[in-house]
């Protein structure tokens, strides 16, 4: 009995320690400025991923780079670390990422 009980105890330890294992995200926007010169006169523009989603924030540059207007990228304004245990953390990941946010492993 007592070899049964001294091999279920580290078993199950170890079966909580894998449920409860934690993974980490570190989760930024990213922004840009853009300028175009007309004549005497410069327009500028700046946004963010986290203004849009990310899809529209590359595509909202990629016409404005098509008009002829001159993007460069600048600070993140806007960042988070998300750790949770692993079943939850990709549910956090993905709300962040459909904001705008790139979320990599950290």
């Amino acid at each position: 009995m007592t070899k049964l009980f001294g091999l279920l105890l580290p078993l199950a330890v170890f079966a909580l320690s894998l449920g409860s294992c934690r993974k980490c995200y570190t989760c930024k926007n990213e922004c840009r400025f853009c300028y175009e010169q007309q004549a005497d006169t410069i327009l500028r523009q700046s946004f963010c991923s986290s203004d849009y989603t990310f899809r529209y924030y590359e595509e909202f540059t990629d016409s404005l780079l098509v008009l002829g207007w001159v993007c460069n990228d600048t600070n993140y304004t806007d960042g988070e670390e998300i750790c949770a245990a692993e079943s939850k953390v990709n549910e956090r990941v993905s709300e962040k990422e459909a904001k705008g946010f790139r979320c990599v492993p950290k």
